[in-house]
């Protein structure tokens, strides 16, 4: 800020004595007092703009280096700091695998009723299933990408009251996961109307519905799928329910 109020400054006094028919009496420079104006001007610009590839002049990597060299030590000492703080940035935003439980000690052993938590709701997993493709008996089919399957998880939900229930889960706001080897992975949400996670349906009194839940995994993940969980995310709180 402080090299942009002085480049301002400069502008204005060559403004004023280059355009002004009177006033002060136009300063006369030396060439070295000139060329040092000139290359101050030119510093402050390039060190905003050093990826500048069009206008009057693209500046050379030499030249930005020459420019730069009028540095003050603070100033070194400042962009040193800063670097370092943005390796450290970077180092941390990589550490971290996408779909890498990060929060898995905050979860609790629970069932998939109280997971959901709606009431006059019972609800089961009945089993899981590795699978190429799942198709809904030809209203849509669900295909998973390259080198990939699907896990498909079949639930019951079970309306055990004398009213009518409605299951919206977009109002709950719930997402649900398979932990595979330490690594969550989110649901996929589809179309389907048997789709758990996009449910908004109403489930009439004493009766049940069957519905589903599919996450797309790799290949490799589909080879060992030894302690499979799922887990629900219900606001704040995680419940973990094994599925084996």
């Amino acid at each position: 800020m402080k090299r942009r109020n002085v480049l301002g400054l400069v502008v204005v006094l060559l403004s004023t004595f280059l355009f002004t028919g009177c006033g002060p009496k136009l300063v006369e420079l030396t060439a070295s007092e000139r060329q040092q104006i000139i290359n101050y001007a030119a510093h402050v610009v390039s060190e905003f703009n050093l990826r500048q590839e069009k206008g009057y002049l693209a500046l050379s990597a030499e030249v930005l280096e020459a420019l730069n060299g009028d540095k003050t030590e603070e100033e070194e000492n400042r962009d040193e700091t800063d670097n370092k703080d943005e390796n450290v940035k970077d180092e941390e935003n990589t550490g971290k695998d996408e779909g890498t439980s990060s929060d898995k000690d905050d979860s609790v052993s629970s069932t998939l009723t109280a997971a959901l938590g709606i009431s006059g709701i019972e609800a089961k997993i009945k089993s899981y299933e590795v699978a190429d493709n799942y198709s809904e008996g030809g209203v849509a089919n669900v295909n998973p990408g390259k080198s990939c399957r699907l896990v498909v998880v079949n639930c019951v939900l079970t309306n055990g009251t004398q009213k009518d229930v409605l299951c919206d889960m977009a109002e709950r706001e719930i997402k649900f996961f398979v932990e595979i080897a330490g690594k969550r992975i989110e649901n996929l949400e589809t179309i389907l109307t048997k789709d758990l996670s996009t449910m908004n349906d109403t489930i009439a009194a004493g009766e049940s519905v069957e519905m589903v839940i599919l996450f797309e995994i790799t290949d490799k993940q589909a080879e060992s799928l030894g302690g499979i969980r799922l887990i629900v995310k219900n606001g704040s709180t995680n419940h973990t329910i094994s599925m084996n």
